[in-house]
């Protein structure tokens, strides 16, 4: 099997638990480990994954559409996309390509409908953990607002 990588981190890499180097080795190891895998492809980009307009995915994307590789390895959910709109998307276009898709560390098979809902809950979780590190509002409308729709 023909495998690619795909490794991000945000534009602020001091506070980043892995670095593009950590991630690439596991990533080669975990190649390395599998029977008739072999590392074709190494993509990396160093961006937000709110927003799926990186440099390095698109040249994945490009080249998945070429048919140049049968699997594209992640080491998390979170280093693809922290968009749930994104990430669905992102997963459409490879299934459209025919490339599988894998996390080093989270076990899923999105062949099945149980491993795509499971990629979909860790991008809520990605997502979500995006907002809240950036001090977005995570909170409900407020008790006035609810009550206004309720007297309706």
């Amino acid at each position: 099997m023909r495998v690619a990588t795909y490794t991000r981190i945000s534009t602020d890499e001091d506070h980043q638990p892995y670095s593009l180097e950590a991630q690439a080795e596991r990533l080669g190891a975990y190649v390395k480990s599998q029977p008739d895998w072999a590392l074709t492809r190494r993509f990396s980009d160093q961006a937000s994954g709110a927003t799926t307009e990186r440099p390095g995915l698109k040249r994945a994307l490009a080249e998945a559409r070429a048919g140049r590789f049968d699997l594209l390895l992640v080491y998390r959910v979170d280093r693809f996309s922290r968009s749930v709109r994104g990430l669905a998307q992102l997963l459409e276009d490879l299934d459209a390509a025919g490339v599988a898709f894998c996390s080093v560390t989270e076990p899923f098979d999105t062949t099945t409908a149980a491993g795509r809902m499971m990629v979909q809950m860790l991008g809520v979780f990605a997502e979500f953990e995006r907002h809240a590190e950036f001090g977005m509002s995570l909170v409900m409308p407020t008790p006035r607002l609810c009550r206004l729709d309720a007297q309706r």
